[in-house]
Formats: C-alpha cells, structure tokens, sequence
C-alpha cells in the first residue's frame, strides 16, 4: 500500500511539536517508508537513520530491527552492499534473540536479495534456501512460491541446470495448487526451456504447450506466441500440432 508522504511529514511534525521520542520514531519510520517507495533514497536515509538513533536510545530492539531492514533497502539501492549486510547482520541479532520467525525469513530474503545484487548470487543460495525451509514449516505456501521463484532465476544464473528445474517443478505445483496461473505459466516455461536445454525435447515440449494453453486462457497472446516460437525452435516431432491454433 502506497503511504502518503504528505500524512506521514505531516504526523512527522506534530510528533516534533509535541516532542516524545517514541511518537518522532514511530513518523520518521513512515516518512523513511515513504521515501523508500518513491525512490528518494537519500531522504528515506536521513529519516531512517534518525529513527534508527531514537530506537536505540529507547531500548526498542524490534523498532530497530524493524528499521535495519528498510536501511539495507536503501544502502542496496545507493550501492553500499556492505554496509546493508551490516545492518541486515543487526537486524537479525535482534530476531535471533525474540525468536521471532517472520523476522528471521525477511532478514534471510534481504541478505539473499542484497548479495545477488552485488554480484555474488552463489552466497545467496544458501540464504534463500533457508528462508525457503522456515516458510515451509510455517506452512505459509504464498512465500514458498515466490522463494522457489527466486531461488529457480538464481540456479540458472549460476547454470545449475538441475536444481533449476526441481524449483521450477516445485513452483509449478504450489502455483497451481494456489491457483496462481501467472506464477504456474512462467514456472511451466522455465521448465520446458532447461528440459530443451537437457537434451529432453518431449518434456520440453509438453510443459511448453501447457504454458502456451495457459497464456492464451490469461488473454496474454504475446507471451503465448514467444512460447509458440520456443515450442517451434524444437527438434522435429509433433511440435506443429501441439499448438492449438
């Protein structure tokens, strides 16, 4: 949800006026949010720095755990990986100690997100695959399919072709069974273009005229005819009449 950056200066200034601390971290957490979501990354610092001093001096461990996360969102935007691995690295002391899980899944996320970004996506896997592993056990199945999304881009960055297509098999199956069709047609692509990959081109060609089948449900006719031309890039078989013209 988009915060109004208007409302948020504005109890900013009215906590300010009435000068108590916790009420003047509480805004500048808003203000810091709302700069983030529009981009403004020097302002959502200044802001989230300030509260990020507040929460200190009020002993409110999971304020500043809280603010730690959305500091490395901005350091990873400035480019500074480093220093948002030292507040993620914060962070998650604080979620440690509460033992608090969701916490711990965002801090996992993020590290993951933070290293890719700078570059070294092999450090990342294990994070992922560890925030993976508690959304597993809690059950939360919508954050299982966007870490198997994630995780299945990440193998293939890394050309491990293998754990690639176990990820997106995976995918595709929460994503049905959620009922995600736009999740489970891009998790049937990927699918069909590591089996071509792996030499398998019926396997290929099956997940591929599914995706095909689907995007063309959706009303999403240009993805429907780049599958049609990778169904078509395959060896010579019945590629031609899998496609349902």
């Amino acid at each position: 949800m988009k915060i109004s950056l208007e409302d948020a200066l504005g109890r900013l200034e009215e906590a300010r006026f009435e000068d108590r601390d916790e009420k003047v971290a509480n805004a500048l957490m808003l203000v810091g949010a709302a700069y983030l979501q529009r981009g403004q990354l020097p302002q959502a610092f200044e802001a989230l720095d300030e509260a990020h001093y507040l929460c200190a001096k009020l002993e409110n461990p999971m304020g500043r755990a809280q603010v730690c996360l959305w500091l490395a969102r901005v350091l990873e935007g400035q480019g500074d990986y480093d220093q948002a691995l030292a507040r993620l690295d914060e962070a998650q002391e604080v979620f440690a100690e509460s033992g608090e899980p969701s916490g711990r899944v965002e801090v996992l996320e993020a590290r993951a997100r933070v290293l890719a970004g700078a570059g070294r996506p092999e450090e990342a896997v294990p994070f992922l695959e560890q925030a993976r592993e508690l959304a597993l056990e809690a059950g939360d199945q919508v954050a299982q399919v966007i870490f198997e999304q994630d995780l299945a881009a990440l193998y293939r960055r890394l050309g491990h072709q293998p754990q690639a297509l176990a990820a997106y098999r995976r995918l595709e199956e929460l994503a049905a069974r959620l009922g995600d069709h736009q999740r489970r047609a891009l998790a049937l692509v990927g699918i069909g273009s590591l089996e071509a990959a792996l030499e398998n081109p019926e396997r290929a060609r099956e997940a591929l005229g599914q995706a095909h089948e689907l995007y063309r449900r959706l009303g999403q006719n240009q993805l429907a005819a780049r599958v049609e031309e990778e169904l078509l890039g395959l060896p010579p078989d019945q590629t031609n009449d899998e496609i349902k013209k």
